[in-house]
This record gives C-alpha cells, structure tokens and sequence, in this order.
C-alpha cells in the first residue's frame, strides 16, 4: 500500500498531468 502523503502527491501528480 501506498502512504496517505504519497497517494496526495501521486494524486497531484497526476492531476498535474492530466491538465
């Protein structure tokens, strides 16, 4: 499993690039 603070950046990360 992934850390809560690495899934939030993973997550931003990805939103990052999907924009």
């Amino acid at each position: 499993m992934v850390c809560p603070s690495c899934r939030a950046l993973l997550l931003q990360a990805a939103g990052s690039s999907a924009f």
